[in-house]
């Protein structure tokens, strides 16, 4: 137990409340009297704040925020407002937020609240919004800004237009974070100049004052932490906790009375004759917190949805984007993108898709084994070098899709090639059909190692329903043993041994790299939730992931547009996601021939960073030239990113050093394997296939886009060795 622990339950058995102060004068260790090393803790906890700024002011985080050099500003220079509906009067609640945590939190924040609240979004849809209000059926002002932000700018910036709310209404508001609910009138809640729930027993300022319910009207207090804001926001210093900082400086700064609200105002226990209830940092997105379950029962028993979803709109706006993408506006083509992604949020469901369960019982397999093959430029030669070396083995190469049908298959060994949440029912079927799973995760094989990078594209179920899982090094098999106690063989993939020394042509290629931006055969509607359904269900981190993934498309898309208008007539190869019509007009494009197969015509391959042809390339010996910076794939740290004087990159390009691959032992692990679950019959292999019935879709064929017989689309590809 730590001293902020032991202040707490001293307070408790004094009869104080551990986590609420009493009044402004009880902010401190009453019980306890911590030494610290750092002295500018220990000056705070003294009261000489002076000092404490002095010994933060080179600090590059939080600590770094304290000054006493605020100016006061006039007004502030923010995006427009755009007011959708008028404000109500009288002691208003104030609820601001972001498209998605309307969606998500605030709209139901709103029905719990009913009439007298003013909503303000930014970055999400008017029509959404004012959907939801007229569901509802509540008097509700709305207003709406477009700042394309972050998140530090939304829980900050809040409090410059709450003030500027304030001085408009001329009369006391209540501002409430979006992740709330109102158990009582929240009318009930003091009407006071400067209120807010204050915490006792803290080491660091920006925790002192709670900005999770704040009560006011406009004056000199609310002014003053407008200003502090918005000079950090001029100082681009917007970070996390900034909002609890600049209410904690001004505070002391000016010396005024706050009356404190305690537990019967704001509970994050969920008191019974509480009015308002508060979260915690990522607490709301947690299902399975006991503590929280109370909260989530009242969350869950308010419905709100909107009559219609609007897929027109966010279609009309895609297409904006994509016209700013070609017209090479980047800048705008960003904007639109993020908001167009945003606004996909909105409508998402939070709940984690729901998948079957099984135990992994004994199970006795033949001499089969399945390929399954979603890319085929990717995945069908190392599969088709796999099957050569199984003999005495029946080898099924096809379409993943068909091959799905697990029950009417004899039992063999599964090699898939993906541990994502939608792979978790394939696991399971295939499981209790008979089957033994062997995972070789052909996503993660052009990926940067890392264990930040890992956690949102495999699901712990498939690691754990897998009897075995194929490493393609010591160090990707180290970051398996983290998140599964299933056993991990580092034995290579054979995609390492076919990209090999190609002697190559005369031929520049530029790889292009928007299949985020330009998806084929899907809207970005369409593609959003597909990937979000993939990896697991709507959270920050996918969030965030999606939208650093559009930015970096973006500044990619811009340098190959460049490099085709540079170069002299370079081939134009498509990533396999995306649609080629897009890239029409701009120059000669591949026809999706094999890329190893491509290579042997190739002189030099440009790529965006990131992209896994990079990786090919290098592994074949190809000089290479990388366009810009960041991405998460391993072909990232190859070479030096260029962003100008491409012609001159390509004309002195030579191969980059390979990177290493572990000795390929995948065939001799797989008949081990089988080995030990030994099982022998009599059956005719293509028969059982030739039952399974599969129509392609055009998805489907974008896969296989050199298969114009359907002979693997359709799937009847047996290889059997004797």
């Amino acid at each position: 137990m730590d001293i902020v622990e032991k202040e707490w339950e001293a307070r408790k058995k004094n009869g104080l409340p551990p986590y609420h102060s009493v009044d402004d004068k009880d902010t401190a260790f009453i019980y306890y009297h911590p030494l610290v090393k750092d002295k500018a803790t220990q000056a705070f906890l003294d009261g000489d704040y002076s000092s404490m700024r002095d010994a933060w002011s080179d600090t590059s985080d939080i600590r770094s925020v304290f000054t006493d050099n605020v100016p006061t500003y006039i007004e502030y220079d923010l995006p427009p407002v755009e007011e959708i509906r008028p404000t109500p009067k009288g002691f208003v609640a104030y609820l601001f937020c972001d498209g998605v945590y309307f969606k998500n939190f605030g709209s139901k924040l709103l029905a719990s609240i009913g009439d007298g609240c003013h909503v303000h979004i930014m970055d999400g849809s008017v029509d959404f919004a004012t959907q939801i209000i007229d569901d509802l059926g509540f008097d509700t002002g709305l207003t709406i800004e477009q700042p394309n932000a972050n998140a530090e700018y939304y829980h900050s910036i809040r409090f410059i237009r709450w003030y500027e709310f304030m001085k408009k209404s001329g009369d006391f508001s209540c501002l409430l974070d979006v992740d709330a609910l109102a158990n009582r009138p929240y009318t009930e809640l003091p009407r006071v100049e400067v209120g807010m729930r204050l915490r006792p027993a803290r080491l660091e300022p920006w925790n002192v004052c709670n900005a999770s319910v704040c009560v006011g009207r406009a004056n000199t207090y609310w002014k003053g932490v407008s200003d502090y804001i918005y000079y950090l926001y001029k100082k681009d210093k917007l970070i996390w906790q900034i909002d609890q900082a600049a209410l904690w400086a001004v505070w002391k700064k000016q010396g005024i009375p706050i009356h404190t609200l305690g537990e019967k105002e704001v509970s994050y226990e969920y008191g019974d004759d509480s009015i308002i209830w508060c979260n915690s940092g990522k607490n709301k997105w947690q299902e399975h917190d006991p503590t929280r379950q109370k909260y989530r029962d009242k969350l869950n028993t308010i419905i709100v949805s909107p009559k219609e979803q609007i897929s027109q709109d966010l279609k009309n706006l895609e297409n904006k984007a994509k016209s700013a993408l070609k017209n090479l506006d980047l800048q705008e083509a960003e904007r639109l993108y993020l908001r167009l992604l945003r606004r996909c949020f909105e409508y998402l469901p939070t709940k984690k898709v729901d998948v079957e369960t099984t135990e992994k019982q004994k199970r006795k397999v033949e001499k089969i084994l399945y390929l399954p093959v979603e890319i085929s430029a990717r995945e069908l030669p190392s599969r088709e070098w796999l099957a050569k070396q199984m003999k005495g083995w029946k080898v099924v190469i096809g379409n993943r899709w068909q091959m799905q049908n697990w029950q009417d298959l004899p039992c063999g060994v599964v090699l898939w090639k993906s541990a994502n949440t939608q792979d978790v029912g394939v696991f399971v079927d295939a499981i209790n059909a008979g089957h033994l799973i062997c995972l070789m995760d052909e996503e993660l094989f052009p990926m940067q190692p890392l264990i930040e990078l890992y956690k949102p594209s495999l699901d712990k179920r498939c690691l754990d329903y897998a009897d075995v899982i194929f490493a393609h090094s010591e160090e990707q098999k180290n970051l398996y043993k983290q998140l599964t106690d299933t056993k991990v063989e580092v034995t290579g993939n054979p995609r390492s041994l076919l990209a090999n020394n190609i002697k190559g042509g005369d031929r520049d290629i530029v790889c292009t790299m928007t299949g985020t931006l330009n998806n084929f055969g899907r809207s970005f509607e369409e593609m959003i939730y597909g990937t979000v359904k993939l990896l697991g269900g709507v959270s920050e981190e996918i969030f965030n992931f999606l939208a650093y993934q559009i930015t970096h498309e973006i500044q990619g898309y811009g340098l190959v547009r460049k490099a085709i208008k540079e170069l002299k007539n370079p081939l134009i190869r498509c990533h396999p996601s995306e649609n080629i019509e897009f890239w029409k007009d701009l120059g000669e494009l591949d026809d999706r021939t094999p890329f190893l197969e491509r290579l042997k015509d190739c002189k030099c391959v440009i790529y965006v960073s990131g992209c896994g042809t990079g990786l090919e390339a290098t592994l074949s010996g190809i000089p290479t030239v990388r366009l810009g910076e960041g991405g998460y794939g391993l072909s990232a740290k190859i070479g030096q990113g260029v962003q100008s004087d491409i012609v001159k990159s390509v004309k002195y390009a030579s191969p980059s050093a390979k990177p290493s691959f572990s000795t390929v032992t995948l065939p001799n692990t797989i008949k081990k394997l089988q080995k030990d679950h030994s099982f022998v019959c009599d059956f005719d292999l293509k028969r059982a296939y030739d039952q399974i019935l599969f129509e392609p879709m055009e998805f489907h064929k974008n896969k296989f886009p050199k298969d114009p017989k359907g002979e693997l689309i359709g799937w009847r590809t047996v290889l059997c060795q004797p």
